[in-house]
């Protein structure tokens, strides 16, 4: 997957966050989390309670390189807390968020989700993680997808991290 035209901060043209979650741009996480500054990204990874809120290893990669850790059951009940309006943010920044993890819109379903792509010394941690709301109003259907390999040079773990998710969520008839 490509960068679609993004650029590093300080390029004539700032990257939009949607575009930035998509294509997972550690480059333009990592600014924001410069720009806020290690003091407020541990004030609000403490308040939302994500994880272990560890920002040692650098606050501004501690996701990617760092100590900061996270349990698939902890994701789920994040996106849950997002759902249901009940994080620490505005209404409107949840909107937001909501917004931009849209992946598919389709007559039957809306997928929401994020991956996420970490290393350290095992190797190589992939993320999926989202929900998928139904057009029949079931659900939502919380999902988080993490899996691990050694192979850092594997070309297929990249798109395994959404590939394996959604074929759960098919076998087990969330989605078409």
């Amino acid at each position: 997957m490509g960068w679609h035209g993004l650029r590093p901060a300080g390029g004539e043209q700032g990257p939009q966050l949607r575009e930035a979650l998509k294509v997972s741009a550690y480059w333009v996480h990592r600014d924001i989390a410069r720009h806020a500054g290690g003091v407020a990204l541990k004030h609000w990874l403490d308040t939302v309670g994500y994880g272990n809120a560890d920002t040692s290893g650098g606050f501004d990669r501690c996701w990617v390189r760092g100590n900061l850790r996270i349990t698939p059951r902890e994701q789920v009940g994040l996106l849950e807390r997002l759902h249901r309006n009940e994080l620490p943010f505005s209404q409107r920044s949840m909107d937001i968020v909501k917004e931009i993890t849209m992946q598919e819109d389709t007559l039957g379903y809306e997928l929401h989700g994020k991956t996420g792509w970490a290393m350290d010394d095992n190797g190589s941690i992939g993320w999926f993680v989202g929900w998928v709301e139904k057009a029949d109003s079931t659900g939502p259907f919380f999902f988080a997808n993490r899996i691990q390999t050694r192979d850092t040079l594997s070309e297929t773990f990249g798109p395994a991290r959404r590939a394996i998710a959604l074929e759960v969520l098919r076998r087990v008839g969330v989605l078409p």
